[in-house]
């Protein structure tokens, strides 16, 4: 039952009928609490089911979960952390422009990849001392 109106008459019905004395989900529970719900009246006009030797074991329903929204987990990290807090290197295959670098490439109308190669390509002549212009 998922009705919070007839979850509540029905807790409350439940009391009343364990307080005047009847254990609870006997056949003495059932027909009080069935009075208590009016649903006695009702059942009066249906056929009679005696030919039944006993009566079923009352089933507990489920508890409806409630929705706790989507799963949601984090995007994956391309780079590894450090522990100094500062990004960790790139390997020889990377590059990293700086966001002044791409804006003067834009505004240049150069092509990004060449100029990421062209500037990969001082990197690694530089770490071999091959460099010997003095800039950068």
């Amino acid at each position: 039952m998922t009705d919070a109106y007839h979850m509540d008459k029905l807790r409350y019905f439940d009391h009343e009928v364990t307080r005047a004395g009847h254990e609870r989900f006997s056949s003495g529970y059932f027909e009080s609490l069935e009075k208590h719900l009016g649903e006695r009246e009702q059942m009066k006009d249906m056929p009679d089911d005696k030919h039944l030797a006993t009566e079923p074991a009352p089933q507990q329903q489920p508890q409806p979960q409630a929705y706790a929204g989507p799963i949601v987990s984090a995007p994956p990290h391309r780079e590894i952390p450090s522990f100094n807090g500062e990004r960790a290197p790139l390997s020889p295959s990377q590059v990293r422009l700086s966001p002044e670098e791409v804006e003067v490439i834009r505004m240049n109308g150069w092509d990004m990849l060449k100029y990421a190669k062209s500037k990969q390509e001082h990197a690694r002549r530089k770490r071999l001392g091959l460099d010997t212009s003095g800039q950068g």
